[in-house]
């Protein structure tokens, strides 16, 4: 059974006790990421980037670059050896032939022991392949001359694949030579339909796009993690999946090209998601996701399909700002690497490859920021309510009430006057009219018991949910403390979550 909270705070059911957390931060007059920029660095239209594994030291990454002759498909392969200032075209000698027949390349990707696999189609001959080099791409064998794959992702025994054409996951466990078949149909032909963790531990989207489900057993049993992505019939767009491994932890990110700001973050294993809402940007809020990226210290980039922006949260998701400069279009694909306390982001839009060196930007802010006066950022308050509980805690610090929070009709709600303490807010109650009003400097935000409006700054608003008054005292629905209540540029982060009772 689950309990499913759509609200302005982080709510978690831990031993059957619900957990209220009010999130706060400071919201800049100007998102930090708007002085990171994208330079084009391959004038091509790239289809898919992938990173070498020791890039920090080699600085070489592949692309599949979308092409075509004589108006058949011929994607051509090219690497870089100096962080994609300059490139050379592969070719494919496979099996000490250089390949000459036009082909389509279908995903590219490194296996745990730094083998290089491509997979494709000779479109003359209309065979399928997928072919391995363990010396960067110089020379390549067939690892089958039958089969190709998308998604191709390596654990520390097994590699896993999308077999094209049939949809079904796959995994092999000698290096790809021969492949089982794990589910049967219905996975997106893409790249990032599967989120693989280790050998026993992966995540797959599955049915188009109406789930995503998870094993830990190596896919004896499969749970479906609750997640819908919810796909279009008439869309070519599917939902995606990553993983992000941080020391012995991992975060999954997923994404649903359909819908406003469809991005879907968990980090207990698929047990709970938080989908963050942008309302902060109002202007990407209703923006569409399409690809996503990500790596250590909760650095998270997501491309867009028409905003020309990127998308990135440096606290797993928590909050976001918008990269705009130098991206050229849709961002059809996004990949990231950390590089010293930085990370270097590719990302590829019909246009050309663009690449952003997200440390040597984040410096010059930071450079900008020290020489600023009075730059020091205000405290700002960490609040948590535990419904049930006469007590709650500010920045660490438990404090007792002479009240406990509740949920009625399915609404969280707090007492309005230790809220307000904890923010630092004027509260003033009028009998009379039976009003709570919480002013600061710049807001007046008024109350009245049992009705479904608030008034801020003389202006009415409706809400779904009223003040009541309980235990002599007024509590206020938590959510709409979210919208409408805050102490000069002060807001806290929203969350939809879904987490087992």
């Amino acid at each position: 059974m689950k309990y499913i909270y759509n609200g302005g705070i982080i709510i978690r059911k831990l031993f059957n006790i619900t957990i209220i957390t009010f999130i706060f931060f400071i919201i800049p007059s100007m998102c930090i990421a708007d002085e990171y920029k994208f330079d084009k660095v391959f004038d091509k239209k790239v289809k898919q980037i992938c990173i070498h594994p020791d890039f920090q030291l080699n600085k070489i990454l592949y692309v599949i670059v979308d092409n075509k002759s004589d108006d058949i498909i011929d994607d051509k392969l090219y690497r870089s050896n100096d962080n994609g200032n300059t490139w050379n075209e592969i070719n494919l000698n496979i099996n000490n032939t250089i390949l000459k027949d036009k082909c389509t390349l279908y995903d590219i990707a490194f296996l745990k022991d730094k083998t290089l696999v491509l997979s494709g189609r000779h479109n003359i001959k209309k065979q399928y392949f997928t072919v391995s080099s363990k010396d960067g791409g110089n020379r390549w064998e067939y690892l089958d001359d039958q089969k190709a794959f998308y998604n191709l992702k390596g654990a520390e025994k097994r590699v896993f694949g999308i077999h094209l054409g049939k949809k079904n996951l796959m995994a092999s466990d000698d290096g790809g030579k021969s492949w089982n078949y794990f589910i049967k149909g219905k996975i997106p032909q893409q790249n990032d339909s599967v989120a693989v963790i280790n050998d026993k531990t992966y995540f797959v989207i599955y049915d188009n796009n109406e789930s995503i489900l998870s094993t830990n057993n190596g896919g004896v049993d499969w749970r479906d993690t609750g997640i819908k992505l919810s796909s279009s019939s008439s869309s070519s767009e599917f939902g995606k999946i990553i993983s992000i491994a941080d020391g012995n932890n991992y975060t999954l990110v997923a994404c649903n090209p359909i819908i406003s700001a469809g991005i879907y973050i968990s980090q207990d294993g698929g047990l709970s998601w938080n989908r963050p809402q942008f309302e902060w940007l109002p202007k990407y809020s209703k923006s569409k996701i399409v690809s996503i990226a990500g790596t250590t210290k909760g650095r998270i980039f997501a491309g867009t399909a028409a905003d020309k922006c990127v998308l990135v949260s440096e606290d797993y998701g928590v909050t976001w700002s918008p990269v705009t400069k130098g991206v050229l279009g849709k961002v059809t694909d996004i990949e990231c690497t950390a590089v010293g306390d930085g990370v270097i982001v590719f990302a590829s839009t019909p246009k050309g490859l663009l690449r952003m060196d997200y440390q040597k930007q984040q410096t010059v802010k930071d450079s900008k920021q020290n020489n600023q006066k009075n730059s020091a950022v205000p405290e700002v308050p960490n609040i948590k309510f535990i419904v049930g509980q006469k007590n709650y805690n500010v920045n660490g610090k438990d404090i007792s009430m002479d009240t406990a929070s509740f949920i009625d009709n399915d609404r969280v709600y707090v007492p309005i006057r230790y809220l307000g303490e904890a923010l630092g807010t004027e509260i003033k109650w009028d009998e009379k009219s039976k009003s709570v009003n919480l002013t600061n400097k710049d807001l007046s935000v008024v109350f009245t018991v049992g009705k479904k409006m608030m008034s801020i700054n003389g202006k009415t608003s409706k809400i779904d949910a009223p003040v009541i008054i309980r235990d002599n005292r007024t509590f206020l629905p938590a959510r709409y403390t979210r919208k409408n209540l805050k102490r000069e540029k002060l807001s806290f982060q929203i969350f939809t979550g879904v987490w087992p009772q």
